[in-house]
C-alpha cells in the first residue's frame, strides 16, 4: 500500500515538473509587448514677429493704397523690423548675428527705404528736420542722451507712443516713450524721410 501511494506521488510530482517546464518554455517563446512609454512631441514655435501687419496698421489708421506713399513706407518699414526680430545687441555691430541702435536703424533704413544714414547716433542727428514729440510719425528718428547730455541711443518711432530700437538687454525690441528712463532721456526727434510729401524722398 505504501508503495502504491509512493509510486502515486512521484508520478504526481513529476507530471508538475513536466507541465510547469512546459509553460515556461511556451512563456519565454512568445513576444513580448512592447513597453508604452509617454512621449511628449516636440513643436518648434515659430518666431513670433514683433509687429503683427494689420493691427499695427490699423492703430495707426493707415490705409495704404498705391497713391499713399506713407501708408507703402509704413509697410516697408514693418517688414524689415520684422526681419530683425529676436537679433541680440552687440556695440559695433552692423548685422543680424548683433546690432547696436544705430547699425540697426542704419541698416532699417537701408534696406526698407534704400537711404544711407551715416554710422552713429550722434551723426544721424545732425539730419533731416527736427519734430516735435506730439507731432511724431512713423518713420521718425528718435535720440536719447547720456547724463552728460550727448546723443548716445536712437530708435524709429512707430506710432502710439511706441519706438523700436536694439536695446543692450534685449536686442532689437519695442519700447514706450513713456517709459521713466526714456522720458528722462529724450533728446529730440528727426524726419529724414518725407513720408507726406507726396513721395519717398531718398539719396
Amino acid at each position: 500500500m505504501k508503495l502504491k501511494i509512493l509510486l502515486i506521488a512521484t508520478i504526481a510530482i513529476t507530471l508538475t515538473l513536466l507541465a510547469s517546464s512546459v509553460v515556461h518554455a511556451f512563456s519565454k517563446g512568445k513576444p513580448k509587448k512592447p513597453t508604452k512609454t509617454k512621449t511628449k512631441s516636440i513643436v518648434m514655435k515659430p518666431i513670433k514677429p514683433l509687429l503683427d501687419t494689420l493691427s499695427w496698421m490699423e492703430n495707426l489708421a493707415i490705409q495704404p493704397c498705391p497713391e499713399d506713399s506713407f501708408g507703402l513706407a509704413a509697410i516697408s518699414l514693418l517688414r524689415e523690423v520684422n526681419e530683425w526680430t529676436k537679433v541680440r545687441y552687440r556695440k559695433g555691430g552692423n548685422t543680424k548675428k548683433g546690432v547696436d541702435c544705430s547699425g540697426f536703424v542704419k541698416n532699417i533704413f537701408k534696406d526698407a527705404f534704400s537711404f544711407g544714414l551715416p554710422r552713429t547716433s550722434r551723426e544721424q542727428f545732425t539730419l533731416g528736420d527736427s519734430v516735435d514729440q506730439n507731432e511724431l510719425k512713423a518713420g521718425d528718428l528718435v535720440f536719447f542722451k547720456s547724463k552728460r547730455k550727448r546723443i548716445n541711443h536712437v530708435g524709429i518711432y512707430l506710432g502710439n507712443g511706441q519706438f523700436v530700437h536694439s536695446a543692450r538687454k534685449l536686442g532689437v525690441s519695442i519700447a514706450s516713450l513713456a517709459n521713466s528712463y526714456y522720458h528722462k532721456r529724450f533728446a529730440g526727434a528727426k524726419r529724414i524721410l518725407g513720408f507726406n510729401s507726396g513721395s519717398v524722398e531718398t539719396n
